[in-house]
Formats: C-alpha cells, sequence, structure tokens
C-alpha cells in the first residue's frame, strides 16, 4: 500500500445566504458559474451541454493567500467583500471533478458531458458541504 495522498481543501469566497450557507446563483460571487456574457466561466455546446475540460466553477486548493486580493476577506489582508468558503475535495459528487490549473487553482468541472441544469444542480448540491470561514482553522 502507497503514502495516502493528503486531503484537498477547496477555498472560495461566495455571498451567504443565510449567514451560514453560500448563496446559489450565476455569478463569480456565489456557488455557480456565469454562463453568459464576454468570459463565461463554463461555455454551453450547441445542444446546452456542458463538457469536461472546458472551464467550470473556480476554487483555490489547500491555500486561500493564492486568492486574488479582491476576492480574500480583510482577515486575509484582502479586500473582497464576501466571507470565505471551504470543501474538502472528497465531498464532491460523482456528477463533478476537478482539473488542477496550477498549483493553487483548480476548476470544478462536470466529470462527462452532460446537460447544464445537470451540472448546475451537481454545483448546487454541495452548498450544505461548505464550511463558513471566519479566520483560518476556525469554521462557523
Amino acid at each position: 500500500m502507497g503514502p495516502r495522498m493528503p486531503e484537498r481543501i477547496y477555498y472560495r469566497t461566495m455571498r451567504t445566504q443565510d449567514g451560514v450557507r453560500p448563496e446559489i446563483g450565476r455569478s463569480r460571487r456565489s456557488l455557480g458559474v456565469v454562463i453568459d456574457g464576454a468570459k463565461p466561466d463554463i461555455r454551453r455546446t450547441a445542444d446546452g451541454s456542458v463538457l469536461p475540460d472546458t472551464g467550470g466553477m473556480s476554487v483555490f486548493v489547500n491555500d486561500p493567500h493564492g486568492l486574488p486580493a479582491h476576492r480574500k476577506p480583510r482577515w486575509l489582508k484582502g479586500y473582497g467583500k464576501d466571507p470565505l468558503f471551504s470543501l474538502c475535495a472528497d465531498l464532491l459528487p460523482g456528477d463533478l471533478t476537478e482539473r488542477i490549473e496550477q498549483l493553487t487553482h483548480a476548476f470544478v468541472e462536470p466529470a462527462e458531458a452532460m446537460p447544464f441544469e445537470q451540472y448546475e444542480a451537481a454545483l448546487s448540491s454541495t452548498q450544505g458541504n461548505w464550511l463558513l470561514l471566519t479566520a483560518l482553522g476556525g469554521a462557523q
């Protein structure tokens, strides 16, 4: 048996729905993705499907200090407006997968070709697993 891989933790700042859980929506400040405009997070095919390896919800991996300053909360020396949430990567449902883009950045993408609505529902299904952080090491 080989060495166990360290657990990966995703970090993302998002508005809250009820002061505890992330708000679900089609915004870079919500639990979801932008699908319209000049720079969508993921593009839909002609039939409305989304594909793996084409983008998705942006997360920072294992180190929230990698967040851009406009996303970081003040307690991380940033000036972002939204609170910070964390999610254990092992809690992603089977419809979702990660694609590591850089050492500290990844996309949560569809695991296979699927209708956009299925991908959006899979992202939304993680809402109760995100932990609201009030400081590093502290969850609410």
